[in-house]
């Protein structure tokens, strides 16, 4: 009924009306929410049982629009960090570049659901792998990472360097917590690209510090931790 007006061009109003009774009815029937969102989540890559996941529902919706709202600020990053010219910028330029771009990650993770801002440390409540949460944590590292002493963006003030490599050391060091709890509830030997990615981009930067600090460090730990993912994986 609501097609029918709009192709005659000249009742668009009575189209509306039509439109906003059904889409009303629909709430009214329950019809506008998404069950798949209260499903069961499982690794689509690996399907053995194992008693270390507790479950967790897939919040299927809620995770597809935090990966698309983060997949903006990803585009955004790419396009002004890793552009051809993005070295011809000024230091001051630069600054607020990462100003900016650091504040849009950030207001992304507050506007984060509750349920979807898990902690791996926390694995009794039951939890499915935070993937807009890992994708975080990997374009911080992407953010700060050319910033950092020999990155191709050094050219700032030592205190942003030093601010963005302790940014890229937090959010890898989170990473790698995040893969040892995914391990350990699924195993990473099929784990889906995002966790493998994830983990190379945090090698890039335990790495480098634990080429300072030695074999004794927390970043030679989690360095052997996602040398282990890459072989399994």
């Amino acid at each position: 009924m609501t097609n029918s007006p709009f192709a005659l061009g000249n009742e668009k109003s009575a189209a509306w009306l039509y439109a906003g009774l059904a889409f009303c009815m629909l709430i009214d029937l329950g019809h506008h929410v998404d069950l798949t969102e209260l499903e069961h989540w499982q690794p689509f890559g690996y399907s053995s049982s194992t008693t270390h996941y507790p479950g967790s529902p897939a919040y299927s919706n809620s995770t597809f629009a935090g990966l698309c709202r983060i997949s903006l600020i990803m585009s955004e990053i790419l396009n002004s960090i890793y552009m051809e010219r993005s070295s011809d910028q000024t230091p001051r330029e630069l600054s607020t570049m990462l100003e900016v771009l650091q504040l849009r990650l950030d207001n992304w993770r507050r506007e984060l659901p509750s349920h979807l801002q898990l902690d791996p440390g926390r694995q009794s409540q039951g939890w499915s792998i935070p993937r807009p949460t890992a994708m975080f944590d990997v374009l911080i590292i992407l953010l700060h990472r050319p910033f950092v002493a020999d990155g191709h963006l050094y050219s700032t003030s030592r205190s942003i360097s030093v601010d963005s490599f302790m940014k890229c050391a937090s959010a890898a060091s989170t990473i790698c917590s995040l893969v040892r709890a995914y391990h350990q509830a699924f195993s990473t030997r099929r784990a889906p690209y995002l966790i493998s990615y994830a983990t190379y981009v945090a090698a890039t930067i335990h790495s480098r510090i634990s080429a300072r600090r030695g074999n004794n460090s927390s970043a030679h730990a989690n360095l052997a931790t996602c040398l282990d993912v890459f072989e399994q994986n």
